[in-house]
């Protein structure tokens, strides 16, 4: 059985995450078990994603089962009694505020947010178009690694040539 500390801290790490736009990462948490709609201290992954204007990361969420309708709480202690109170909007009431006031700098991203929430095609699309870019990322990243582990073989080498160089040429002068 899973300890409520650490699943706390799984939902701290997923909405950490999703705030970093860490896409592998959340597709493995919640791959393993977290969940989408894990409410950490009032803090969703998807309205998170909202909040930073993250149009693939929020069609990543909903493909993955993030509720738009969610609303954020917290349990209030009032002497002996404990009451659940609403911390503020869902995402998809951001996201809408965010489409329909002209002056906000995530005015497009409000708007493009709110297609990935209500049509699931779009959803797909985007996700379909994000593992794909992934998938590059992760391909260069390989590539970067494999010349580098390369890089530090041929140093490797080197190092040992010379120093059974400078070795030979200890022993030759010790025999002098």
């Amino acid at each position: 059985m899973v300890s409520d500390a650490k699943i706390e801290k799984g939902r701290k790490r997923l909405v950490v995450e999703v705030s970093k736009r860490e896409y592998i990462k959340v597709m493995k948490r919640i791959h393993d078990g977290a969940s989408p709609n894990g409410d950490w201290k009032g803090l969703l992954p998807l309205r998170t994603a909202v909040l930073v204007g993250d149009i693939d990361m929020v069609a990543l969420l909903r493909s993955l089962g993030a509720d738009p309708y969610q609303e954020p709480k917290a349990k209030v202690k009032e002497g002996e009694a404990e009451t659940e109170v609403t911390l503020g909007k869902c995402a998809r009431s951001l996201a809408k505020e965010m489409a329909s006031d002209m002056a906000n700098p995530l005015h497009h991203e409000g708007q493009a947010m709110l297609q990935v929430m209500d049509e699931t095609e779009e959803a797909k699309r985007r996700v379909i178009a994000l593992q794909g870019r992934l998938e590059e990322q992760v391909a260069a990243d390989l590539r970067v690694a494999s010349r580098t582990t390369a890089l530090f073989f041929v140093a490797l080498v080197v190092c040992y040539a010379f120093m059974r160089q400078t070795w030979t040429s200890f022993e030759d002068a010790r025999e002098l």
